[in-house]
């Protein structure tokens, strides 16, 4: 049963006055109502409604209200209102869920929605263009448009200790042509050109195909990616064919094409290999643990280290701020004869609260 709530000057008989909270005033029994501030018509022969200015509705089976400027419904063959079409500041809100947009469809099962569109679950806030949702909010499905990927953040860390509620808030920022929500699973799909970037350490994984999987608290459980995998942190390149966790990131396992290189130090190739995560630890094994490897090269030739403007990009990139940046403005382009040398001019120009902060990712960022 439909019942439509319209301005107080034409209200719909059955219902109280519109001074009450609106989602009081919809009946118990009425699956779905709606009000705005003036009706463009209803026509009962066509199955079209329009309604203009300030929109506000609910579904009630679908737990779902939204609001905007102007509203078209569409009622179906069996008498039913089958399409929903908000236009203007979209809002729509669900348990677990909030997206705003400029337009949004409703119809059974999903949700589309077009032009400057946020959504937010939890602590992941997706951005795009366009996205077609699940009605179920257990379920989020997010395609990017030709040219324009989503961008995805999550106010949590991939790699390290979570942080305490009292500390700098971490973002990991991922690009993808497309990501799946699993609330119930705790599940993050991406596809597509998938970019991962951790503003607090460097971090940045590129590949085709990532799965992330959380646990209760939020952290990282395993992850999983695949296509042209490479895995970046200052002064540190790995990459191979395949490349997954389940140990919380601890270490990670590379297979098809392994190779690890630690800048000044080794390069290594195999065809499956497991690496600390932590880039300060020099032991690296192979996948199966019965050949482990240690590795202790160092090569000399080259052991000069400068900052360009190319690598004061990068450390913009990974979050070192403007003012640590205007500090090493004077180090630009400068040759020294190794990455000692280096640190040692950086730490004379930073606080011992900044060295300790920065200055490992600003050595291990020099060429």
């Amino acid at each position: 049963m439909v019942a439509f709530l319209l301005s107080p000057q034409f209200p719909f008989p059955g219902f109280p006055s519109a001074k009450a909270a609106f989602l009081e005033q919809c009946p118990k029994d009425r699956q779905l109502c709606l009000q705005a501030d003036k009706s463009g018509g209803i026509d009962l022969k066509t199955g079209v409604a329009h309604l203009m200015g300030n929109v506000k509705g609910l579904m009630r089976a679908r737990q779902l209200e939204f609001e905007g400027q102007s509203l078209k419904a569409y009622r179906g063959g069996g008498k039913e209102w089958v399409r929903l079409v908000i236009e203007g500041g979209v809002r729509i809100r669900q348990p677990g869920r909030q997206s705003k947009s400029d337009r949004s469809v409703l119809e059974k099962g999903r949700i589309r929605l077009s032009g400057n569109v946020t959504i937010t679950q939890g602590d992941i806030s997706i951005q795009c263009q366009d996205a077609l949702l699940e009605s179920d909010p257990e379920r989020t499905v997010v395609r990017g448009g030709p040219g324009a990927p989503l961008r995805i953040v999550l106010k949590r860390v991939l790699v390290g200790a979570p942080r305490k509620p009292s500390a700098k808030p971490v973002n990991t920022v991922i690009t993808a042509a497309k990501a799946v929500l699993e609330e119930s699973a705790r599940l993050v799909r991406l596809s597509g050109n998938v970019r991962i970037l951790q503003s607090d350490n460097g971090l940045e994984i590129k590949a085709e195909r990532v799965t992330l999987r959380f646990g209760a608290g939020g952290s990282l459980g395993s992850f999983q990616a695949e296509g042209k995998v490479t895995i970046t942190q200052p002064g540190r390149v790995i990459s191979a064919e395949r490349a997954s966790s389940s140990n919380k990131m601890r270490t990670i396992i590379l297979s098809g094409k392994a190779r690890m290189r630690q800048k000044g130090q080794f390069d290594l190739s195999s065809e499956t290999l497991e690496v600390h995560t932590d880039s300060r630890r020099g032991v690296i094994q192979s996948a199966n643990p019965k050949k482990p490897i240690t590795l202790l090269l160092d090569f000399k030739e080259d052991r000069t280290r400068r900052l360009t403007p190319a690598e004061m990009t990068t450390l913009a990139q990974q979050g070192v701020p403007p003012l640590i940046l205007e500090k090493l403005g004077p180090l630009l382009n400068k040759s020294y004869p190794s990455p000692k040398a280096l640190e040692a001019a950086v730490k004379a120009r930073l606080t011992g609260a900044e060295s300790r902060r920065y200055l490992s990712r600003i050595v291990g960022t020099a060429r």
